[in-house]
């Protein structure tokens, strides 16, 4: 178990251990074995009431995804019978989305592939357009986390796929549909996955070693370094929603830290 990646497949023994799995490797053994093992389970299920009125007016619409190559899937998750899809099965690599004032969804693209760094799904449709940022050797350049200002701006972290360098920031109109990347010093590790943006017209996206503060007005991009965070912070920390206050709040996901900027 502390051996499989994000990813659910197992690479090989010598993986190194996911370190808070590791850490309570005794406790979530004894957990399992209480809730799942053998005997009978301590599992105890209060089925809540099914929904009524207004809250069962619900309506889910499921939208096909087109996969890279016109190639089909094997299993879409559509088909509960068949259990949670993989990505060893031509999954695409759709990883978050946000969705512009017209109503249609925009997407980004988190593994390699040929054909797009973000997606437009338009909802009324089904359409899908793509938009490719050139790396290296055909490939797109990849992408992660997107949020939208209170304007309506799109905005996504960049990242090649081909050979990992400085993260960038990018910026999309949904209007006129033109995209903009903003790279940082070269003197920094780059941008990383998690962004959100705040209500005095600033862009904020995770780094490394904590974050970048990016002026949408004056086009300048601040480094926010956290030394409490270096090193555990790495793209899998997460940048949480801005209250009335305007602050931020980042949170290392390795050992359940976390900090405010202001």
């Amino acid at each position: 178990m502390k051996q499989v990646n994000v990813y659910g497949s197992y690479p090989r023994p010598d993986k190194l251990a996911t370190p808070n799995i590791d850490f309570h490797q005794k406790q979530l053994a004894a957990y399992l074995a209480r809730a799942r093992g053998p005997g009978d389970t301590a599992m105890k299920f209060n089925l809540r009431p099914r929904p009524s009125g207004e809250a069962a007016r619900a309506v889910f619409r499921e939208y096909e995804f087109p996969i890279e190559g016109g190639r089909t899937l094997s299993n879409d998750g559509s088909d509960w019978s068949l259990g949670t899809p993989s990505r060893l099965n031509h999954v695409p690599s759709l990883h978050d989305a946000q969705m512009d004032f017209d109503g249609n969804v925009w997407i980004t693209f988190d593994q390699p592939n040929l054909e797009a760094t973000v997606a437009r799904l338009d909802t009324r449709t089904g359409a899908v357009k793509n938009f490719k940022l050139d790396d290296m050797r055909g490939f797109a350049v990849g992408s992660h986390g997107i949020a939208r200002d209170e304007k309506g701006i799109l905005w996504f972290n960049t990242r090649s796929n081909v050979q990992r360098g400085l993260g960038g920031l990018g910026r999309i109109d949904p209007k006129t549909e033109k995209i903009t990347v903003y790279l940082p010093p070269r003197t920094t590790n780059g941008t990383a996955g998690t962004l959100d943006s705040d209500l005095n017209g600033n862009v904020w996206v995770t780094a490394p070693d904590g974050a970048f503060r990016f002026d949408v007005r004056e086009g300048d991009v601040h480094r926010v370094q956290v030394a409490d965070l270096q090193e555990r912070a790495r793209h899998r920390d997460r940048l949480r929603a801005r209250g009335r206050s305007h602050r931020q709040w980042l949170v290392a996901a390795d050992d359940a830290r976390s900090c405010r900027l202001q």
